[in-house]
């Protein structure tokens, strides 16, 4: 009975750790992000950069500073007050359709 306890809790939080990731994006200078999901929004990483998506169309990055996020037919577009990284042919992260982006007048 101990062996099977041993076993089944190691799955246990192995399976719950990998609901909380998802899919990878890859930015339009080819580099792959992981993304992970919070009570707060998306996070997104790679080798030296991290983003934050919020749920209110917000983002920020400790590299690259605050800004916000949006998504379209052609992908997600992130405008920090640094440096806009783009995700080209992807969909948004969340599934609810939450910040189109909106063509500038």
């Amino acid at each position: 009975m101990k062996a099977t306890i041993k076993v089944v809790i190691p799955v246990i939080a192995f399976f719950g750790l990998a609901a909380s990731s998802f899919a990878a994006y890859v930015d339009g200078s080819g580099i792959e992000y992981t993304t992970t999901k919070n009570e707060h929004g998306v996070i997104f990483k790679a080798n030296n950069v991290t983003l934050y998506l919020g749920k209110s169309c917000d983002a920020y990055s400790p590299q690259f500073g605050r800004g916000s996020w949006a998504w379209a037919n052609g992908g997600v577009m992130v405008k920090l007050e640094k440096k806009e990284i783009g995700f080209p042919h992807q969909d948004s992260p969340f599934e609810d359709g939450r910040c189109p982006l909106m063509l500038e007048e």
